[in-house]
């Protein structure tokens, strides 16, 4: 399940495209480079990369010292690089204020898309609206 997140991503930008997988075929198998250029290719018609060639997504992990943080993030890493995907990764280290941090980070970046991976209830709200503003 977890290799298929940047896929989802991907898929979030590009919506329901003939062309590309549809979120109803994802079943937690592994998705080809076939697949993977096809989702690229349909959300680079819709939404173009920022950069005008290719992604770029940040990623803020959970905390990077954890077993679950670390796979997580190595799950990531491999999906962005079978897609194509430029992978930004900071660490929130199991604090809000820093996960705030990072996500003014990424927006100052200007990042394609931001995948929080947090856990400090009291920062979602301060966090989130940031994000969907910018993007």
């Amino acid at each position: 399940m977890q290799r298929l997140l940047t896929a989802t991503a991907i898929l979030a930008l590009v919506a329901s495209t003939a062309s590309a997988l549809e979120p109803s075929e994802l079943k937690g198998q592994d998705i080809t480079a076939e697949d993977y250029a096809a989702l690229v290719e349909a959300a680079m018609a819709k939404m173009p990369p920022r950069n005008g060639e290719s992604y770029v997504f940040g990623f803020a992990n959970l905390q990077r010292s954890l077993r679950f943080g670390i796979l997580v993030e190595e799950s990531i890493e491999a999906n962005a690089e079978a897609a194509g995907v430029e992978l930004l990764i900071t660490d929130n280290r199991l604090d809000g204020l820093v996960a705030l941090q990072n996500a003014e980070s990424y927006i100052q970046q200007d990042v394609d898309y931001v995948i929080e991976f947090q856990t400090d209830v009291n920062f979602g709200p301060a966090v989130m609206p940031n994000l969907n503003t910018a993007f």
